[in-house]
């Protein structure tokens, strides 16, 4: 057997009807697939599956990163997770309401960069009574 094609770091994808993005903008992919905003919300939420490379507008063909480093951020805390804060953005806050999704997309390892490293997602337990 050879190496694995791309060893999965970077594919691309179609923006979805109404969906622009940007560079670092995290995607997620439909059932079609084109790719969506990833987003945290309870019962609509979207995997992060990659980070934007390119930007573009509806029907475009993006990059998408699954892995590697990424600059250009502000204000992170270094060695302090990153995660999905849904439309498309980061947080290293991990979402805490119940039912909202969890997704470490990487870490930072300074004030202005992460290592981008996609993990599958959870959901926050609901409260039991």
């Amino acid at each position: 057997m050879g190496e694995p094609a791309n060893r999965y770091e970077n594919f691309s994808a179609l923006l979805n009807t109404a969906v622009s993005c940007g560079v670092g903008t995290l995607l997620g992919l439909n059932s079609t697939p084109k790719a969506v905003l990833a987003t945290i919300t309870s019962g609509t939420f979207v995997q992060a599956r990659g980070m934007a490379l390119t930007s573009g507008t509806a029907g475009d063909r993006v990059t998408l990163w699954r892995q590697g480093r990424v600059n250009g951020y502000v204000g992170l805390t270094a060695g302090s997770n990153v995660y999905n804060a849904g439309n498309g953005q980061i947080t290293q806050t991990a979402p805490s309401t119940p039912g909202q999704l969890v997704q470490v997309i990487g870490f930072a390892i300074s004030s202005s960069e992460i290592v981008l490293h996609i993990e599958d997602a959870r959901v926050v337990a609901q409260d039991s009574v």
